[in-house]
């Protein structure tokens, strides 16, 4: 995933080099490549440049550009999601909503000022704060990206004109935010979602007739929960690193501070240590980084990616509920001798919808299992290299301040 330098509104630089992202493995050849080239924050809203590259026969141009909100990247997720002819494909997760209520709040709170702060101590959290705006600001972008990747590698969703229209079309989509009303309504489909699938998995005489999505579906339930618990443990170590890096704040200052009104020999020493805890911080910071974006933010996205699995299996399992009560409709007509002609065609139009969301849905399932496997080996095998490397950068940074403090007369 490659972005271009980003901007944003504000205070802060946008100078700074986009740190490794999270990778997410895609399956497709070159003739559709999506990526979001540019990045603008503004107070409520984001607007993300997508800069499209196609050879398709479709497309008037070969390459071309449109500006976007996340409004409109959710209109798309849920055009996917409604469309009846996906209901066999896993839809890629919507992109999270843009959120840096947290990170601004901080500085707001930093910038009302605190007595019991130096002013060196200021400045070095001010940096930490626009830092963390930054990251999350680019892990915005790069979840965005992703999802338009997802459904340009896609054999089947690329093909969807509503994606057509989201990348060429060069004017506003006029997509609006949902209202509470429509977002009280999607809660309450979930909620009769969830229990239409309980009730479903639990009704007499429903059983699933294919052992390999019985063991799909016993595995998603579990790895979904694992996935949840694995996020939230993840959160709490990166969390640790960058409290670490913070306290790392005050004693610095403080040796400094020291180093400074000191005229023995422990001046330098103290200026030494001062370096050093400096040092560390700044290690710290990138620790807790790249353990963010490497693992934290990869749980989160399949978590996410394991819910599109589990939705899939659910529209698996509605229709064979469907097929199961076409057959008892069909053997009730045949009974009664009456209406059999239209209860043997709807059990037919059942039977080929579940046979044809099957057969779509086993595929789609197994290139699931072979992203995810990708996905996790990569990014586990480049946290581990990352933490290596800071270990020993860490080791080397004590080795060497212990030398020269040993060194000093």
């Amino acid at each position: 995933m490659i972005l271009e330098p980003l901007k944003r509104g504000g205070d802060f630089s946008s100078n700074s080099a986009l740190p490794p992202s999270m990778s997410v493995d895609l399956q497709g050849d070159s003739s559709l490549q999506v990526e979001i080239s540019d990045a603008v924050s503004e107070r409520d809203k984001v607007k993300f440049t997508v800069q499209t590259k196609s050879c398709l026969p479709h497309f008037a141009q070969t390459e071309f550009s449109v500006v976007r909100q996340h409004e409109e990247f959710i209109w798309l997720h849920d055009a996917y999601v409604e469309n009846e002819e996906y209901a066999g494909l896993i839809i890629p997760p919507a992109p999270p909503r843009p959120d840096f209520e947290a990170s601004r709040e901080k500085l707001q709170k930093l910038g009302e000022g605190d007595s019991s702060i130096t002013r060196e101590e200021f400045a070095k959290m001010k940096q930490e704060l626009e830092a963390e705006y930054l990251a999350i600001f680019k892990k915005t972008v790069a979840m965005h990206e992703v999802f338009l990747q997802r459904l340009a590698a896609h054999p089947t969703l690329r093909r969807d004109h509503n994606f057509f229209v989201f990348l060429e079309y060069g004017q506003d989509l006029s997509v609006r935010g949902k209202n509470r009303k429509e977002l009280l309504g999607g809660f309450l489909r979930n909620i009769v979602k969830s229990a239409d699938e309980a009730l479903i998995t639990g009704m007499s005489g429903l059983k699933e007739v294919d052992d390999f999505f019985e063991h799909e579906r016993t595995f998603l339930l579990e790895y979904h929960t694992r996935i949840r618990d694995a996020c939230l443990r993840a959160d709490r170590v990166m969390r640790s690193h960058k409290c670490l890096a913070d306290d790392f704040i005050p004693i610095s200052a403080a040796l400094s501070s020291l180093g400074t009104q000191e005229v023995n020999q422990l001046k330098t020493s103290f200026l030494k240590l001062a370096e050093l805890f400096e040092r560390l911080r700044k290690l710290e910071g990138r620790v807790a980084s790249d353990e963010d974006l490497k693992l934290s933010d990869m749980l989160r996205y399949y978590m996410r990616d394991s819910q599109a699995a589990k939705d899939l299996l659910y529209r698996r399992l509605r229709a064979l509920a469907d097929y199961e009560n076409a057959n008892k409709a069909l053997d009730k007509a045949r009974t009664r001798n009456r209406e059999v002609r239209p209860a043997e065609s709807y059990q037919q139009l059942c039977c080929q919808r579940f046979e044809r969301l099957s057969d779509s849905a086993k595929q789609e399932l197994m290139d699931f299992k072979s992203r995810r496997v990708s996905s996790f080996r990569k990014n586990l095998i480049e946290l581990a290299e990352l933490e290596l490397k800071h270990a020993k950068t860490s080791t080397l940074l004590l080795r060497n301040t212990l030398v020269a403090l040993k060194g000093e007369p």
